[in-house]
Parts: C-alpha cells; structure tokens; sequence
C-alpha cells in the first residue's frame, strides 16, 4: 500500500498489486509495469512541477487559461471549473478511478514507444527510459497549481497530452502528434485492402459485423510493419472479425437502420447520412456495407466527415483516395459528389468531441438527416442530440461499462432517436442514464424492467498448431 494524493483532500491508499490487474491496455498493448506513471507522479515534488511547467507547455506548443486550452494551430477547447468535458472532467472521478486513470496514461506512452520501436525508429532499449521520462512530463504538467490541468481534463484531452509529450520525447521527425503512426496506418490498410476479397459477399447486416469485430481485431497491432501476417496472426485476425457473426449484438439496431433507407428510397424520398469513422482497418468494412446502400438506394447518400489530422491509428481524409483507387469500392468511387460526398475537418484530439466541432463540421451535420457515429471513443465524446444516430463500438474498460450498463466485448448498434443521447452523465454513478436504459425508454420513460446481463462474449482465438 503507499498513500497517492492527486490534490488537497483527494488522495487514496493504493494496492498496486491490484492496480496491475486493473489495469487498462491500449488497443492490446500493455506495459511489463502499467503501475509505473502513478509511481512517478507520487514521487514528484509539488514545487519541482510548478518550477518546470513553463518551459514544459511552450515546448509542447500550447497554453493553459482558466477558460481555454489554446493550441499553436489555432485550435481551442475550453477548460476550466464549470466546462463540461464528455463523458466527464478528472476531477468527478473517485481516487480509484483516478489511479486506474494512471495504467491508461503508462500503457499509452508504451503502446506508442513501442510502435516506433517495431518500426525502427526507435531503439527498443531506449523505450524504458523514454517512458519514465515522457511520464514524469506529464506528472509535472499534472501538478500545476494544485492539479488544475489534471482536474479539468477529459480522457480525450489526456491523449492528446500524451502525443504531445511523445512528439516533443522523440522529435517531430520520428513521431508527428498531427500525423502519427504513418508506416503502420498505411500497411494497415495495404493489407486490409489485399483481404478483403473474403468479405465482400457479405449482406450489409453482416458487414456491419464486420466492421465491429475488426475494431476489436488489433489488426494494426499484429501487421506492425511487415508487409504480411504471420500465419498464427491471420488466424487471430480472421477470428476476430467474424466473432460477431457467430455472438449476438448486445444491442441490435442494424436493421433499423437498413430499414430506414430503404424505406425512404422506395418513397423516393432523399436520405442523407452523415458517417464519422474510427480505425483504419474497421473503416474499410464500414465502406463496404456503406457502398452496399449506395448501390442498392439511388436516393441515399453519404456524407463522410473526415479528420485532416491522422491521430493514433484512426482513419484520416488522406487515406480515402486510396479507397476509391481499390477495385473493392469501385462502385463507392463511380458514386462520389453524386451520392458519396466528401467534407474535411480538423481535430488534433482521439475522437470528435460534441462542444469543440468546427462550424463547417456542424453544418455537414445539420445537412445530413441522421449521423453514424463509429467506435467507443467517439460514443463517449461525440453526443450529437439534434440528429438520429447509430453508434457502433464494442465495450471495454470501465468507462464504457459504466455508461452501457453492459460488459465487456459486448458489441453495440445502438439507435438514439433525435432528442436524446447515447447517456447522461452524472457524478452519482448510481444516477447515470446508461445506454441500456437510452435504448429501452418508452415515452421518454425508463423502463421498470430490471436490466438483464449479458454473458460476456470472449474474443474466440484458435490455436494456429491445430490447423
């Protein structure tokens, strides 16, 4: 046990024996130690923080007002007491949560450092001691001021620290925080490209299957940069993908959305829908199904929003025209400023979140008749109230749990009519208005119907020696 406190009157007796087996990877990479940022952070001398964060925020290209992050690109967030960060500000979470908060932070420098080392640009003896140092940075950085910074941030702004502090680590040479991870991205998607001839017969409902399963895969993880998977890795992948074909959805609302355009194009009536994507592999299945509507409704039409920046391993706007190039989507290319249009957008952050979408984003929004939200980071940042909207994404971690009321590897595809959102949070975790609940509301009531749990649907992964 050691004693943390992260400000005045919030600290917490840590069992870091428990800690370790609570703790959160990322996208399936875990550090030997995930204990070790929280270690620092306790060993970290108040005084030493506040004496070094000046120099700190200027490398890392952005100030700190009590009302606003303000970025070097000209990119704003407010911040501060009283602004709502989705799904919550650091400073409505428990002590525990905080610590567990703590693993994320470790295990994410990892999975970055980590990365860069497989792709040599890093020598992999370095990655220890530049994981100490990028961690007590960020400690700093948390110490300002009583842990001013720490209190107001969300899990979304945190991430961004920590790209920041990995650029400034390792040079912007090695690792743009505007366009990371390139030479993965890029194969990443070269072997999804070459794969997906195995797919493409799928109806749409099992696409979207598809598409869930394959951000679960780690598939960027596994091609790291070679240019194909090792025989036991086709096998993990290939699993993955499929493993929600073979489980039910937790909560199913495909057919809704099938329904819906189909209905419309039989009326003749136009129907837009505006489509806000996650990882770069996942994606590929998500134009399959989207490409699928296209064809079989000449009344549809997609407007995709995509980021300009490329942040972790998520699908950026520069990587569509390699899309359309791909025999795959032909029918998506011949589609395109016809019933597939294209909008741009800039967000330096993980996931699109609700308060910060530019204008031009807004409007694409407010232009579509529904939105389709992919991947659990955007579900916790990206509540869009005024429109109908799908969101898509398997949970996993905690913060997911608490605001589905499901389990892990449970797999959602979720329909949020107009005028609600996907939860509602509240510091009471008792009082949080779940998912679960959003998707079983009857006239704006909650159901009286206890809540069933799911078995939770493991991740199948057969044993390459048996084949």
């Amino acid at each position: 046990m050691s004693v943390i406190e992260f400000w005045t009157d919030h600290k917490i007796d840590i069992d870091f024996d428990k800690l370790r087996q609570d703790s959160i990877p990322v996208k399936g990479r875990s550090y030997h130690n995930p204990c070790r940022g929280l270690e620092i952070f306790g060993n970290l001398d108040d005084s030493a923080a506040d004496s070094n964060l000046g120099l700190t925020l200027d490398l890392l290209g952005f100030s700190v007002q009590p009302s606003c992050f303000s970025f070097t690109s000209g990119f704003k967030v407010p911040f501060g007491e009283g602004i709502y960060q989705p799904p919550f500000v650091w400073k409505d979470c428990s002590p525990n949560a905080l610590a567990v908060n703590f693993t994320y932070m470790t295990n994410a420098f990892y999975r970055i450092l980590s990365g860069l080392a497989d792709q040599s640009l890093l020598p992999e003896e370095k990655i220890g001691n530049l994981l100490d140092e990028a961690c007590l940075r960020l400690s700093r950085i948390y110490k300002l001021q009583d842990s001013f910074i720490m209190k107001y941030i969300n899990n979304n702004l945190n991430m961004y620290l920590i790209s920041k502090i990995t650029e400034n680590l390792v040079g912007r040479n090695v690792y743009n925080s505007e366009h990371q991870e390139p030479i993965l991205t890029n194969h990443s998607l070269e072997q999804t490209l070459e794969s997906i001839d195995a797919y493409t017969s799928a109806s749409v409902v099992q696409q979207m299957s598809l598409a869930l399963g394959r951000g679960v895969a780690f598939f960027e993880n596994l091609v790291g940069t070679t240019n194909a998977l090792s025989h036991a890795n086709q096998f993990v992948v290939e699993d993955r993908t499929y493993s929600y074909i073979e489980n039910p959805l937790a909560i199913d609302h495909r057919k809704h959305l099938v329904e819906q355009v189909q209905t419309a194009n039989d009326r003749g009536i136009n129907l837009s829908m505006c489509a806000i994507l996650d990882d770069t592999s996942e994606t590929v299945f998500d134009l399959l199904w989207m490409q699928q509507l296209l064809k079989r409704n000449k009344h549809f039409r997609i407007n995709l929003l995509l980021n300009r920046a490329q942040v972790s391993i998520n699908f950026s706007s520069n990587m569509l025209k390699r899309i359309l190039s791909d025999r795959h989507f032909r029918g998506l290319a011949s589609r395109l400023n016809t019933q597939l249009f294209v909008f741009e957008t800039f967000c330096p952050l993980i996931s699109f979140q609700t308060n910060i979408l530019t204008k031009a984003a807004w409007r694409v929004i407010s232009n579509s008749d529904f939105v389709y939200v992919k991947g659990l980071n955007f579900f916790e940042t990206c509540q869009i109230k005024e429109k109908d909207t799908y969101h898509a994404f398997v949970v996993y971690g905690p913060v997911s749990r608490l605001y589905t009321d499901l389990i892990d590897f449970d797999a959602v595809f979720a329909y949020v009519p107009k005028g609600r959102e996907g939860y509602v949070h509240n510091r009471d975790h008792t009082r949080v208005v779940t998912l679960s609940d959003v998707c079983s509301m009857k006239e704006d009531l909650l159901a009286t119907t206890s809540r069933k749990r799911r078995k939770c649907y493991e991740i199948p992964q057969r044993d390459s020696s048996t084949h």
